[in-house]
C-alpha cells in the first residue's frame, strides 16, 4: 500500500508534534507524509505496555495481523486498511485517504486458546495479492499444525480454518484443560 510502517527501537518523540512514542511501539502513516518530514497523521497500531509486548507482525492485502504477547499469552489483533488512490488534478497529484480500523472479535470468539502459541504468515510473496494467511498454531493440547485461513476476516468470526499439516498427537488431551 502507500502507507509506511515504523517500529520504534527507542523512545521517540517526532518532529513538529508533542505525542511521546515509547520503544516497540509500531507507527502507521502514509509514505508521502514520511517523505515530507510530516508525522502528525502518525497512528499507533500497537503500543507496548509493561505486560505486552509485539511478538510479529504480517501484512495482506487489506490487513495488518499483529501477533501479541499479553500476561504471558498470544493474542491477535487485527487492523483494516483502506486507501483511497490519489487523484490527479489540473494543479497537479492530490493525496488518497487511509483509513485504518481496528477489528474487534465477536463477543467469546479467540483466535488463540489459552495455553497456544501462533504464528502468523503470509503464504504468497507479493503481501498484496489476497488476505489469505498460513497459523502455525502450537500448544500444551494442541500438536503443532499448520492451518490455511482463506481470509483475514475469518480469524475473527470464529470460522474453522483448515487444516493442512499436524504432529501426531502425543496423548490424549480430551477432556484436560488449561488455565491462565
Amino acid at each position: 500500500g502507500s502507507d509506511a510502517m515504523v517500529t520504534l527501537r527507542s523512545d521517540w518523540t517526532p518532529p513538529g508534534t508533542t505525542k511521546a512514542y515509547v520503544a516497540g511501539t509500531l507507527l502507521a502513516l502514509p509514505m508521502s507524509d514520511v517523505m515530507d518530514n510530516n508525522w502528525a497523521s502518525a497512528l499507533p497500531l500497537f503500543e507496548p505496555t509493561a505486560s505486552k509486548s509485539l511478538q510479529s507482525m504480517t501484512t495482506t492485502k487489506d490487513y495488518v495481523v499483529l501477533s501479541v504477547l499479553e500476561d504471558v499469552r498470544t493474542t491477535l489483533s487485527v487492523w483494516k486498511h483502506e486507501s483511497r488512490p490519489p487523484t490527479y488534478t489540473a494543479s497537479g497529484r492530490v493525496a488518497g485517504e487511509s483509513k485504518w480500523s481496528l477489528l474487534e472479535p465477536p463477543p467469546g470468539v479467540d483466535a488463540v486458546a489459552v495455553g497456544e502459541d501462533v504464528v502468523v504468515t503470509n503464504p504468497n510473496r507479493d503481501a498484496a495479492s489476497s488476505n489469505s494467511l498460513f497459523l502455525w498454531r502450537d500448544g500444551y493440547l494442541t500438536p503443532d499444525t499448520l492451518e490455511l485461513v482463506p481470509d483475514v476476516a475469518d480469524l475473527l468470526s470464529g470460522s474453522t480454518n483448515l487444516p493442512l499439516k499436524a504432529n501426531p498427537a502425543k496423548y490424549d488431551s480430551e477432556g484436560l484443560t488449561v488455565d491462565q
